[in-house]
């Protein structure tokens, strides 16, 4: 599976709100090697934005956004011990 694959992977189990699946997806991603980084930008950060918009807007209700809200803590929870200065170095670049 390429980079990508895993970073779509995770922001789409992460929208869906699963935190089970968000866990092992995140862990799957970092044991291929995918910038832990670039996983927190792309695969939380781009869709928890997306996600808020459609609150504001009425699109999605509480309960939504604190499933989603909880499946992107659990990815993060994976992810962050992974992240050096380099990566985020890198990510800021």
């Amino acid at each position: 599976m390429t980079e990508e694959k895993y970073i779509e992977a995770l922001r789409q189990i992460i929208v869906e709100g699963d935190d089970d699946q968000a866990a092992s997806a995140a862990q799957a991603a970092i044991e291929a090697g995918v910038n832990p980084s670039l996983l927190i930008k792309e695969a939380i950060n781009a869709p928890m934005d997306d996600i808020g918009k459609k609150f504001q807007d009425g699109d999605i209700f509480l309960p939504e956004l604190i499933m989603i809200g909880d499946a992107a803590r659990v990815a993060s929870d994976v992810i962050v011990p992974h992240i050096s200065v380099e990566d985020l170095d890198a990510a800021s670049g």
